[in-house]
């Protein structure tokens, strides 16, 4: 039986642990991958709809409510008030 010297064994012993680090890192890296892909299609399928819909809150905000709060308040003209509701539901 041929013996190893420790010098070839300890750079086996090295290289194969290097192996393994290299095969862990690898996993890794396509876990990550994977993880920032399903992050982005949840960024792009919830997060973008919230953001639009805030904007459609707000603008309902300025157009309808404040519309009918002015008309109540008599600082705006029923016509008008009725002109800017109807312009609003437009948008």
């Amino acid at each position: 039986m041929n013996r190893l010297t420790i010098k070839t064994s300890l750079l086996l012993l090295v290289g194969v642990l290097i192996g393994f680090i290299l095969l862990s890192v690898a996993a890794t890296v396509v876990r990550v991958q994977a993880g920032n892909a399903q992050l982005g299609r949840m960024y792009n399928e919830r997060v973008r709809p919230l953001m639009r819909l805030t904007d459609i809150a707000d603008a309902y905000a300025r157009g309808v409510v404040d519309t009918a709060q002015k008309a109540r308040d008599g600082l705006l003209a029923p016509d008008a008030a009725l002109k800017n509701l109807l312009a609003a539901r437009q948008r």
